[in-house]
């Protein structure tokens, strides 16, 4: 029987994954909207507030152009990393709720996220005007060892706040 903690962890978990195959299903017109609406943001507060000057003003119209390129890359990678965190925390989790060691769970996490990259970047290979990129794949499972390596570091910053006999210092 599972646990009520269990259940809700893997119900995260796969409300997570349907995320990713939700955005994974879009179609490049579409993922690139949606990113655009961020980047386009940053960049117009970035112009609104620059205090460059330039040559002429087709070289502050290249500018600015080339800086939304890279915006609108940015948070395309960094949805890819961020969302693949919550994959891992909710899959590390899991794994440790259901008995396993913490550094079992971390690598069952770990090869984990890399399968599930992997099959995400396959079906983007057949979504219209998508590719699957090895790159992505690598940015997913950096966001899954990410928050693994976050989720040490404070596990181990609270162990250390406990004297040897239970105390808290």
């Amino acid at each position: 029987m599972i646990s009520k903690k269990s259940a809700v962890y893997l119900i995260c978990l796969f409300g997570v994954m349907a995320a990713i195959f939700g955005f994974s299903s879009q179609k490049n017109d579409d993922s690139q909207t949606l990113s655009h609406a961020i980047s386009d943001r940053v960049e117009s507060v970035i112009e609104k507030n620059s205090t460059q000057t330039f040559e002429t003003e087709e070289a502050r119209t290249e500018y600015f152009k080339k800086l939304k390129d890279t915006l609108n890359t940015a948070v395309r990678k960094n949805a890819h990393a961020f969302l693949f965190a919550a994959f891992g925390l909710f899959a590390f989790l899991l794994f440790v709720q259901e008995g396993r060691c913490d550094y079992a769970a971390a690598i069952y996490t770990l090869l984990f996220g890399m399968l599930y990259a992997s099959s995400d970047e396959l079906h983007q290979r057949f979504v219209e005007a998508r590719n699957g990129q090895f790159q992505d794949v690598c940015i997913d499972v950096f966001g899954v060892a990410a928050v693994l390596i976050l989720i040490f570091f404070i596990r181990t910053a609270r162990q250390k706040r406990h004297c040897k006999d239970g105390t808290k210092i």
